[in-house]
């Protein structure tokens, strides 16, 4: 951003001066008419100026940032696609943008760090339900600035197995990416696998009444985008924990 704002800014400067050197060069009966030059150099003005006071609030911000102690934020994350997961400024505000992306692989993610709760399966789905995070965002703590090109360190409670709630601990860079296809969102307030699994229970249910022994694969009918019945809900549903009801 401050980059292209000093480029155009020396553009705009570099019209001036062709403009003022053809002016001291002209013939005092025929003097030359900057008047173009002089109009297309404001038109790179407004724009330079303003980019490269963005551009230079943004870098001195930074170097604040980086001068003194790491905060620690309180975000939401929601997965845009298999690659891509987005950082909300509060979990619970439904209204609320994403704000900046990062890469969510396998490589920088560290698993079952440390266990925070432990017990029935049907005792923490109900109480700290899993959530699908393509569907709505998860809390997580975020330790290091959030901005672009910065490395921070994401760590958020996960289900490990049936019946354990664990840590993980993801170190990575945020991204200065700028579409995703994310709409608006609605808290489920129940655990992904449950409602997932009474789905599939239903769709056997009435497949066998019809007759056709439950063979074909459908479509379910779940909160948000489509997840078929031979997915792994641990892949779909499997990014968070949400509160209790």
């Amino acid at each position: 951003m401050a980059l292209t704002g000093g480029g155009l800014c020396l553009a705009a400067a570099a019209l001036l001066c062709w403009a003022l050197a053809r002016d001291l060069g002209a013939d005092p009966e025929h003097p030359y008419d900057a008047t173009g030059q002089q109009v297309l150099a404001l038109l790179l003005l407004v724009p330079a100026t303003a980019l490269l006071g963005r551009g230079i609030g943004a870098r001195r911000a930074a170097r604040r940032l980086h001068a003194g102690p790491q905060p620690a934020l309180r975000v939401g994350i929601r997965g845009d696609s298999l690659t891509y997961s987005w950082l909300y400024a509060d979990v619970r505000d439904t209204s609320g943008k994403p704000l900046i992306a990062f890469r969510d692989t396998a490589g920088n993610t560290v698993k079952d760090v440390r266990t925070l709760l432990g017990g029935s399966e049907e005792r923490l789905r109900t109480e700290h339900h899993d959530i699908n995070w393509f569907c709505e965002p998860f809390e997580a703590v975020l330790y290091g600035a959030p901005f672009e090109g910065a490395e921070v360190v994401l760590e958020h409670a996960a289900y490990y197995g049936n019946t354990r709630i664990t840590t993980n601990v993801l170190a990575v860079p945020l991204h200065p990416r700028r579409r995703h296809d994310l709409g608006p969102w609605r808290a489920a307030g129940r655990s992904a696998t449950l409602k997932e699994r009474e789905e599939r229970a239903a769709h056997r249910a009435k497949a066998a009444a019809s007759g056709s022994g439950g063979s074909g694969c459908e479509t379910s009918s779940s909160g948000c985008g489509s997840s078929s019945c031979g997915s792994s809900c641990g892949s779909s549903c499997g990014g968070g924990c949400g509160g209790g009801d």
